[in-house]
């Protein structure tokens, strides 16, 4: 699909500029016992970005499209009740977001 072809083409540019950075590495770098298994751990997080690219550019735009038709159905039944929405639902949005960050906060208090 076309977020694939996105998240391949993410990945591709992450691994050349991967790629050169490890060729600018100085020797002794590569002498240290870890530095193979950096280089096998950046090899494999560039798929994990592959995976994460894909579906959140998916998700993105089906959150978009969903809004977006909503809101036209919401004008096609009432202007007052689609005025009355795009009134509240940011209210309501940002008040979760607040409990959210205060909630997060809490827990690593507490932990």
């Amino acid at each position: 699909t076309l977020f694939q072809l996105a998240g391949e083409r993410v990945v591709r540019r992450l691994r050349k500029q991967l790629f050169a950075a490890v060729l600018r590495q100085e020797v002794a770098f590569f002498d240290a016992p870890q530095s193979g298994g950096l280089v096998a751990r950046l090899g494999q997080d560039t798929q994990i970005i592959q995976a994460a690219a894909g579906e959140c550019v998916s998700l993105a735009l089906s959150a978009v499209v969903s809004v977006t038709l909503t809101m036209a159905a919401l004008l096609a039944m009432s202007w007052r009740l689609a005025l009355s929405v795009l009134l509240v639902v940011p209210v309501v949005a940002g008040a979760a977001g607040t409990l959210g960050v205060a909630g997060k906060r809490a827990h690593a208090r507490y932990q």
